[in-house]
């Protein structure tokens, strides 16, 4: 009797035993906050842009950037270039038409029709004036050098002398616009550009660190010329002798 009744409270336990771990595990899949955790989908806002989508946009946007840097320099380049083609033609023209206005001459030299003094020489001066105009003022000394060269006689020859130092001067050739104006004073003892002649040695002689020189000249424009315009920036250079004009009248 008793092995039947252990065995029937053997066979009751198990039993029990069996079902509480069923239970357990079923109440645990049943978990309400679990289900949700696992079956709740992430929302487009907090999930993560992924990579792949973000760097390729990066990418192009830089490669973008570097294309433009790219032709900018090489619109830059360009423009250089032609700018300095333009200048080398220019340049060329204006040699051209000087040496076309000496042929000229000496072609009536040779027919014995050489022009009289004040008919010859005008697309030189022409062209001097006109780079006088545009500041450029080595091309300007240069043509009104030939100028004198080629019609010393032209009555426009004393001024072509004056406007070449004036234009040394503009140009940074100090030595030479100091020469010019010298040889001016020689030449033209009696000239009416003597007082621009005493100042742009005066001024030139500055430029060259000669101040103490450079008043003898200014003095001697204001003693000959004294009520010349001349005259007034000479007496102004000779109290300031530190403040030098960049261009002399021009």
């Amino acid at each position: 009797m008793m092995n039947k009744n252990f065995l029937w409270i053997a066979a009751l336990c198990l039993v029990s035993a069996c079902k509480t771990s069923g239970d357990l595990r079923a109440e645990k899949m049943k978990d309400p906050s679990e289900v949700r955790t696992i079956s709740q989908p992430q929302s487009a806002a907090t999930s993560p842009t992924p990579v792949s989508q973000v760097q390729p946009t990066q990418l192009q946007s830089e490669d973008l950037a570097r294309q433009i840097e790219i032709l900018k320099g090489q619109i830059q380049e360009r423009d250089y270039l032609y700018g300095q083609e333009k200048a080398q033609l220019d340049a060329r023209i204006q040699g051209l038409e000087a040496e076309r206005a000496r042929l000229i001459e000496e072609i009536q030299i040779l027919k014995g029709t050489a022009p009289v003094a004040g008919q010859g020489g005008d697309l030189l001066w022409e062209t001097a004036q006109k780079d006088l105009k545009k500041k450029r003022y080595s091309e300007a000394a240069s043509t009104l050098k030939d100028f004198m060269e080629n019609f010393p006689k032209d009555p426009r020859a004393e001024e072509a002398f004056i406007l070449k130092g004036q234009s040394e001067y503009a140009a940074g050739q100090f030595k030479t616009s100091l020469v010019t104006f010298g040889t001016y004073l020689d030449k033209y003892p009696k000239g009416k550009r003597r007082a621009m002649a005493w100042l742009g040695q005066g001024a030139n002689l500055i430029r060259m660190k000669q101040k103490k020189d450079s008043k003898l000249f200014f003095e001697q424009c204001v003693s000959l010329h004294p009520k010349t315009k001349e005259a007034r920036l000479a007496r102004k250079l000779l109290r300031t002798p530190n403040y030098v004009p960049p261009e002399i009248f021009l």
